[in-house]
């Protein structure tokens, strides 16, 4: 995909986006970067449907619920016809459901190409196979494996496929207490597993939404965990922070991580409802 340049004078930004990566900068250095009007990368929900049966879904996903109609017309209407080229984000997460069961779901990636956004996607496995995996390394900027545990067998063996396949592939964990930390870190651990051939290990706090209910979260011995690798200096560059970590990483003040507050950045819509929120973690409506 060719690379974009997108500038927003008063809001002092400029950004240039060239294999993959966003480049971003303050057009005046003394000053900071504001909120975008036109976020630089979306999340876009196609399905609320997913076989994955989590009893902690955020999304709060069901095998019986629907796909998002008229999806492909949608992205054409929103993100095209909607949008100037400027006004267009660079890239979009695709995600849902699990959005690999959505009847259309190439057609829809297709589209964001068509419009010269880069699509990835996140799924949990279960509808991986070697031909998809094929034609997501050639028209996926990456893809995001949920490491479920009672999915273990399921997204082990996407990852497998999607790199043994040239796809550039990344691990999602989702962190609340001790045993999910270890399933990170301890000894054959996601962190560990092809780690040499994955891009990042995204770590994603947990949150109490949809099915998720309140757990106490193993903070302290999470950054216990990390502070081992960090000092080893094992991978430590491929361990990568959902936008619910930026207080902690503020707080902590991390210097061996890009941080930034996502919020100003990105945006969560709804292909269903056709509504632009904060995130999927937080369903404020957003004004854009």
């Amino acid at each position: 995909m060719a690379s974009r340049v997108r500038k927003f004078e008063e809001q002092n930004y400029v950004a240039v986006f060239t294999d993959g990566k966003t480049y971003r900068f303050a057009i005046d250095p003394a000053k900071p970067i504001l909120s975008l009007p036109y976020p630089e990368f979306y999340d876009v929900k196609i399905t609320d449907k997913c076989n994955g049966g989590c009893p902690y879904c955020y999304m709060d996903s069901l095998p019986g619920s629907k796909h998002a109609a008229d999806a492909i017309s949608k992205v054409a209407d929103y993100f095209g016809h909607g949008m100037t080229l400027n006004e267009r984000p660079f890239q979009v997460a695709i995600g849902g459901g699990e959005p690999t069961e959505h009847p259309l779901f190439k057609e829809i990636l297709n589209e964001f190409v068509r419009w010269g956004i880069m699509p990835n996607y996140t799924t949990n496995g279960m509808s991986m196979t070697p031909a998809l995996a094929e034609w997501s390394a050639k028209n996926a900027g990456g893809i995001a494996v949920s490491t479920h545990p009672h999915l273990d067998g399921y997204w082990r063996a996407a990852t497998k496929m999607l790199v043994e396949a040239g796809a550039k592939t990344n691990l999602h964990v989702l962190i609340s207490d001790k045993e999910s930390v270890d399933a990170v870190f301890g000894v054959g651990g996601s962190f560990w597993y092809l780690c040499n051939n994955i891009e990042h290990v995204v770590l994603l706090p947990y949150h109490a939404q949809g099915r998720a209910e309140e757990v106490e979260i193993a903070s302290d011995y999470l950054w216990k965990s990390i502070d081992k690798i960090v000092k080893a200096g094992d991978f430590v560059d491929r361990i990568a922070f959902g936008a619910g970590f930026y207080d902690d990483l503020v707080a902590r003040k991390i210097d061996w991580a890009s941080i930034y507050d996502e919020g100003s950045f990105s945006g969560f819509l709804d292909l269903a409802d056709m509504k632009l929120y904060k995130s999927s973690f937080d369903l404020t409506e957003r004004i854009v």
